[in-house]
């Protein structure tokens, strides 16, 4: 920049995100170039905004990019290119879109939609594409098998622009089509790219993965809520805000959300129009932090030609920061010249890995022997407590929270109250039995571990239970005996000759209850197609309820359902008397189900108690009638 006129201050801003009290350095040059029409994403923290580019034979240039309502589905035209593009991503390395047209020439596009080649992509026709957190596009071919392809978008980089790496991957499943579109992101199979696909038959749309790293796909399971059938979905473009990944239907021209958590994709209120766009993109925030965003400061805020000055800016990293394993920035610097034009830099990033802080964690185990005792007897306590974390625990001690019994509460002793990652100690307690905890049938007692980690902050186990069951003393045992003689009457001389006398003792005790456990099973269908009956692709929803019948605590719960499929439990020990629901995935109705009439699953529980023992429930079955022809639809089934 020249010099200004008098009095004037040319002001420098900058937008920056930096890892954790670590200075970053941003130098600008004396004349920065004027941004070249890149797109200005730099909203705030993790703001990300949904794009839709118009797709060849739906119109004649300018074809129209359109910005999407997150929460309305509502689109603006905010510009065009003059030539159609598919398989288009963000580059957050220099503020620009990419995209392929013509099958695989690749092309930047600005702000105003002008397109400038590249390079190109070798192999296929390529209709998919986003970018990943290295400044590489990443593209997927219309056909299957599918032909991938790994493009070098980094501004100064010597291969900007070539084909790094190619490839060819089976789709799993029963596909109908390619992916029309697939988006870089976080979700339930890791970081990489997400899509759906239509499927064969009148089967749900799937949501795909594809591992950057494995060069493979993974089924993430079936989406309600979307069309069924060959050709229902037909997903051309896509996008996410950050948490949810959005789609959009060429022949329906409707937006959809689609949730994760629970599989189940919501139709935005409006539609940006059937048949129109070819290919979806997000432009992607600065700064990715949780945290508040910093503050830049600059020394000085004029600039000579050839001058530069150093901006700083600080970022204390967060707990999710460390959990997301990296902090993204763009930063961009803008500035007057003489003649009041505002001039900007081009976007600069820099990507910070960060590390999750170690954990610490305590579990804790109790038993008890014998565990059925009557008047004066003794029970001996026993309790494990394992340091299940990453870090050193010391000031280790074990209490009882909750006692049942009438006599002086037991006194814990551990033998060591330091424990490294993964160690163990065992720490015992003696009681004696009162008449009055004879008379009440059972002592029940939960226990609590607390330790601190090397920053003297508490660390608690959960809870952890014994039962023991009483009896009241048995009356004493006693003996009678009854004798005859033969002859009654004898003279002097007689020979006289008793009958044997015999005595028996019966004695009675209590057999302490086994440990044991029940599991109930239920089923709920969702009518999907709404025609009144149960047929293939109808949802069941399976209920696993799991119930600790016996009087000592199980642990390590799992139920096995060969036909749900994995199954999983809370982690936490199971207490006498207790139940816990089980999650499984829901399972749909399939054509050999309707032409066998009847869909029959039979799952088991098991846990391992105290000692170290496997208990395992009887089975539990549910069955449900698949059927074909009209009928009534049947309530709820239940299982035993």
């Amino acid at each position: 920049m020249s010099g200004g006129g008098a009095g004037r201050r040319r002001r420098v801003r900058l937008w920056a995100a930096l890892l954790g009290l670590v200075a970053a350095v941003l130098v600008g040059t004396g004349a920065p170039a004027s941004g070249q029409g890149d797109w200005d994403c730099l909203g705030g923290p993790e703001t990300r905004i949904g794009y839709l580019f118009e797709a060849e034979g739906s119109g004649s240039a300018p074809y129209d990019i359109v910005q999407v309502d997150y929460t309305t589905g509502a689109a603006t035209v905010v510009g065009g290119t003059p030539v159609p593009v598919d398989g288009v991503g963000f580059n957050t390395y220099d503020g620009f879109h990419y995209a392929v047209t013509g099958g695989n020439t690749i092309v930047r596009i600005d702000s105003s939609g002008n397109t400038t080649t590249v390079g190109s992509a070798a192999g296929s026709v390529y209709t998919s594409g986003d970018f990943d957190t290295s400044g590489h596009l990443w593209l997927m071919g219309n056909i299957l098998p599918g032909a991938w392809a790994e493009i070098d978008l980094v501004p100064g980089s010597p291969t900007y622009g070539q084909t790094l790496a190619t490839g060819t991957v089976t789709y799993p499943g029963n596909q109908y089509r390619a992916l029309g579109d697939w988006t870089w992101m976080t979700g339930p199979a890791g970081t990489g790219l997400y899509g759906v696909a239509d499927m064969v038959g009148q089967r749900l749309p799937t949501i795909l993965f594809f591992n950057t790293v494995t060069r493979a796909f993974t089924v993430v399971g079936e989406v309600s809520g979307m069309p069924v059938g060959i050709g229902g979905v037909d997903t051309r473009g896509s996008f996410t805000d950050g948490t949810f990944l959005y789609v959009y239907t060429f022949t329906s021209g409707a937006v959809y959300r689609i949730d994760y958590g629970t599989r189940v994709a919501t139709q935005l209120p409006q539609s940006p129009g059937a048949i129109m766009f070819g290919d979806g993109a997000q432009c992607a925030a600065a700064h990715s932090g949780s945290g508040t965003a910093p503050t830049v400061i600059c020394p000085a805020t004029t600039l000579a030609p050839g001058a530069s000055v150093t901006c700083e800016a600080t970022y204390v990293v967060t707990a999710a920061d460390a959990q997301a394993g990296e902090v993204t920035n763009t930063a961009k610097a803008t500035a007057d010249n003489p003649s009041g034009t505002e001039v900007s830099s081009a976007p600069a990033s820099a990507i910070f890995t960060t590390h999750a802080p170690p954990t610490s964690s305590l579990s804790l185990r109790k038993s008890v022997t014998p565990t059925s005792v009557t008047l004066g007897d003794q029970v001996t306590y026993t309790y494990v407590a394992t340091n299940t974390g990453e870090t050193s625990l010391s000031g280790l001690s074990v209490a009882d929270t909750a006692f049942s019994g009438t006599g002086t509460p037991p006194d814990v002793s551990c033998p060591a109250t330091t424990l490294a990652p993964g160690a163990s100690v065992t720490c015992t307690a003696t009681y004696t039995v009162t008449e009055a905890d004879a008379r009440a049938g059972q002592i029940t007692n939960t226990a609590k571990a607390t330790a601190q980690d090397p920053s003297g902050a508490d660390v608690a186990s959960g809870p952890a239970s014994a039962v023991v069951i009483t009896k009241e003393t048995p009356p004493a045992a006693s003996l009678g005996l009854k004798k005859s003689v033969s002859p009654e009457k004898a003279g002097a001389g007689d020979e006289v000759t008793s009958d044997p006398a015999s005595a028996v003792l019966v004695t009675k005790g209590t057999r302490p209850p086994a440990d044991s456990l029940k599991l109930k099973k239920t089923a709920e269908v969702t009518d999907t197609n709404h025609n009144g009956r149960n047929d293939p692709g109808d949802i069941v929803t399976w209920t696993l309820t799991v119930t600790n019948t016996g009087s000592g605590t199980l642990h390590d719960i799992e139920v096995a359902d060969p036909v749900a499929g994995p199954v999983t439990c809370p982690s936490t020990p199971l207490q006498p008397g207790a139940s816990m629901i089980c999650a499984a995935p829901p399972y749909t109705l399939r054509e050999e189900d309707a032409k066998r009439g009847h869909l029959t699953n039979t799952a088991v529980a098991r846990g391992v108690d105290d000692s170290g023992e496997v208990i395992t429930s009887r089975k539990a079955r549910v069955t449900i009638p698949v059927q074909r022809g009209h009928g009534p639809k049947p309530p709820p089934y239940g299982g035993y």
